[in-house]
């Protein structure tokens, strides 16, 4: 189902239970720090639920319905991070790849998200990245 999660033995976690998963590839995996994981990639739905292209699923694989990053990515998400720094924005999420747009607005290639999955239009990048 594209995602797993091993026991420090190497051995799959089998309390991890993702059930159908993404349905394209996982290309990026931020940990928070309750033990969810933000995940992105070329996928646009996660068990079912429509999700393009990034997702948040809690630490038993299920996904997480309050992260919602409505339209998502227009491309591929191929890295992500967040600021652990004390502050206003702390607990938002910076998601880089292949698109031109998050939730229908302009992001040349790179976006932030609030940590509620929610788009972060005070995160002006104009045109961004030209690849």
């Amino acid at each position: 189902s594209r995602l797993a999660r091993m026991n420090a033995d190497g051995s799959l976690d089998t309390t991890f239970l993702v059930g159908n998963g993404a349905n394209s590839s996982v290309l990026a995996l931020l940990r928070q720090t309750n033990g969810s994981y933000v995940i992105g990639g070329a996928f646009s739905s996660y068990n079912g639920t429509l999700r393009q292209r990034v997702a948040r699923v809690t630490s038993t694989g299920a996904l997480d319905g309050s992260f919602n990053p409505g339209n998502g990515a227009n491309g591929a998400v191929r890295a992500l991070g967040i600021y652990t720094n004390a502050g206003p924005n702390q607990g938002k999420i910076i998601v880089a790849g292949d698109f031109t747009t998050f939730n229908g607005q302009q992001a040349g290639r790179i976006a932030r998200l609030q940590p509620n999955g929610a788009y972060d239009p005070t995160f002006a990048t104009s045109i961004g990245a030209n690849g």
